[in-house]
C-alpha cells in the first residue's frame, strides 16, 4: 500500500538517482553481445529526461546500438564518491533532428 509519505519519499529518491545520473560525464553501458557475454564500454552522457531516460549518440550500426536496442542493459554511473547503477531496456532512435540538438548540447560545452 502506498501512502503519502513513502510517495513523496519515493519521488525524492527518483530525483536524487536522476540528479547523479546528470552530474556524471560518463556511464558505463552493459550490454550482451552475440555469444551472450557482458559487454560494458563507457559512453558520454549527453541527457538524461525527467522520465530518466538517458541519451547517447552512437553508431547506428555499432555493437553499442546493436546490442542495446530493445534489450534489458545496465548503466552505472559515478561521480565523486557516489554512485548508481540502474537496469532497463535500451532503445536506439534515428530522428536526426534530436541527434543535431544533442550534438549541439556537447559542442556548445566546449
Amino acid at each position: 500500500m502506498s501512502t503519502p509519505h513513502s510517495t513523496a519519499r519515493r519521488a525524492e529518491e527518483q530525483e536524487l538517482v536522476r540528479d547523479l545520473m546528470r552530474q556524471a560525464r560518463f556511464a558505463m553501458l552493459t550490454t550482451r553481445d552475440s555469444t551472450g557475454s557482458l559487454v560494458s564500454r563507457p559512453l558520454t552522457v549527453q541527457d538524461v529526461s525527467e522520465d530518466g531516460d538517458v541519451s547517447f549518440i552512437v553508431p547506428s550500426g555499432g555493437d553499442a546500438a546493436q546490442e542495446a536496442d530493445g534489450q534489458e542493459v545496465n548503466l552505472g554511473f559515478r561521480d565523486g564518491t557516489s554512485f548508481v547503477s540502474v537496469a532497463g531496456r535500451g532503445r536506439v532512435l534515428r530522428d536526426p533532428a534530436v541527434v543535431e540538438d544533442l550534438w549541439s548540447s556537447v559542442t556548445s560545452e566546449l
